[in-house]
């Protein structure tokens, strides 16, 4: 441990500590070593959880000072692809192969609560131009870099900011620092110019924080954000869609038989102008998978040859399943049986499925859902399909209700999700609406990345969802209209 000329002050993060006495050992260490005292520097110690744990047979209890959270391949289980590197933290280990080619970007929030609060204090790109405030590939270190020069932002003394990494708009990792002013020996006065260009280097950093949980810095110095971006880094680790049937808008959101599902539109993200494309039911779901509504015959049973998502994640060499309720057998891929219905699982009429001896054992029944959820065996991408009572197509909204929350819940509560997941349920059309062809539906999007209790009033439809999935899953190129639709980043910038 060392007390840097960098904060003047010491902070501690501790791993949620249940015994403060450890912290205070940390400090009387510290505290003991050899300071002159004309580089003697006000001391503070700061207790805090990177998780509000508890030890056993107590209870829980949150943390002591301001928060600070990491979140990246070496830090609280986050994407294996991303990792800062000093001087933000100790340089994590990894194996991958850096990827240049990435186009990130920085964002840079102040945090309240736990939440940026807008406006944004910075962006970052690696379109902005040439210098060091444009992200750009650091050669030497093999990962990004660009340079937050703090002095040429408002920022308040003793408040944490949140540096973010954002892929295709969507979040890979963040990083807190706490902001504090004071004049430190060797410095130059607190105005100088000089001191504009004063960076920080790898060692010049807090490094009695063993946990990596927060980092402080001096305002007005120049932070070298560093980063690494490895080949297969993707936004989401694992992306799942959940179709429900022939619902408005209005029957759904705000609707006391749906509690569970309302419960989700409210603490996470709702798109309140979402419009489906066609009537009846299968060209939406062609949509979803092709950007094409393809036909509007719900009994179509032509093979399907254009560009579809099956397709594009194997292209990208990433792993799917179809998990549908009452399907017969797996790989079947035969008309409607019971409460099975083909037209609600199309990928049981996309030739990269249908033709490919591989692929087409993927289409497999709902119950293996809870066997690869318990074993840690999901695929990056999982269509999910209830039977025809419990998507509401032929039994109430209660009874869809109770199997999202009987089904759904588990994976929502999960590591796996909590990690990296991202779950979008809508309804495939409107009851008895029409509007840009399918009517006004209920889109709800949950995530450990979404913004908690957002409405976009932006008109979006299945196409957008489409493309949303494959973004999320790293994925560059879209099959039909998703080619040329909106991303829905919004759910998920700061």
């Amino acid at each position: 441990m060392v007390l840097t000329p960098l904060t003047g002050f010491v902070s501690l993060t501790t791993e949620c500590c249940v015994n403060c006495m450890n912290a205070l050992s940390v400090f009387a260490r510290v505290a003991t070593r050899a300071v002159p005292v004309s580089a003697a520097l006000p001391v503070v110690l700061l207790l805090g959880c990177q998780r509000d744990v508890a030890a056993p047979g107590t209870a829980a209890v949150g943390p002591a000072a301001p928060g600070f959270d990491i979140l990246d391949g070496a830090h609280d289980n986050g994407n294996l692809h991303f990792y800062f590197l000093p001087p933000l933290v100790r340089r994590p280990g990894f194996s991958g192969t850096f990827d240049p080619t990435q186009s990130p970007e920085v964002d840079i929030c102040k945090l309240a609560s736990g939440a940026c609060v807008a406006p944004l204090v910075a962006r970052f790109t690696r379109d902005g131009g040439r210098g060091p405030e444009t992200i750009r590939v650091d050669p030497r270190h093999q990962a990004f870099v660009v340079e937050w020069r703090t002095r040429r932002f408002e920022l308040d003394d003793g408040s944490v900011y949140r540096i973010l990494v954002l892929l295709s708009g969507i979040e890979l990792g963040h990083a807190d620092v706490v902001l504090r002013r004071g004049r430190h020996h060797g410095d130059q006065d607190e105005h100088d110019e000089n001191d504009e260009d004063h960076r920080v280097d790898h060692d010049d950093r807090d490094d009695v924080n063993r946990t990596d949980g927060s980092f402080a810095l001096k305002l007005g110095r120049t932070l070298p954000i560093r980063f690494r971006i490895e080949r297969g880094a993707q936004p989401f680790g694992h992306v799942f869609i959940v179709t429900e049937e022939n619902r408005n808008y209005a029957d759904v959101i705000g609707n006391s038989s749906m509690p569970y599902l309302n419960s989700l539109a409210q603490q996470y993200g709702l798109a309140m102008q979402y419009d489906a494309n066609t009537h009846p039911s299968i060209g939406n779901y062609f949509m979803l998978a092709t950007g094409q509504t393809i036909t509007n015959d719900d009994s179509y049973s032509t093979v399907v040859t254009m560009d579809n998502i099956v397709r594009e994640l194997l292209k990208a060499s990433k792993s799917w399943k179809s998990y549908a309720e009452d399907l017969p057998s797996v790989g079947y891929t035969g008309p409607g049986v019971g409460r099975y219905a083909r037209k609600h699982n199309v990928f049981a009429l996309l030739s990269d499925v249908v033709n490919d001896a591989v692929q087409v054992h993927n289409l497999v029944p709902f119950t293996q859902f809870q066997t690869d959820l318990a074993n840690g065996s999901l695929p990056t991408f999982s269509n999910i399909v209830p039977n025809l009572c419990n998507d509401a197509h032929d039994c109430p909204l209660s009874t869809a209700d109770t199997w999202l929350k009987n089904n759904i819940a588990p994976l929502i509560s999960s590591a796996t999700f909590r990690r990296d997941g991202l779950l979008i349920i809508t309804f495939d059309e409107a009851r008895t609406e029409g509007t840009n062809g399918g009517g006004r539906v209920a889109w709800v999007v949950v995530s450990p990345k979404a913004k908690r209790g957002y409405r976009s009033t932006t008109l979006y439809q299945h196409q957008n969802t489409l493309r949303l999935i494959l973004t999320g899953l790293g994925v560059t190129e879209f099959p039909g209209a998703a080619a040329k639709a909106a991303d829905m980043t919004e759910f998920f910038r700061p």
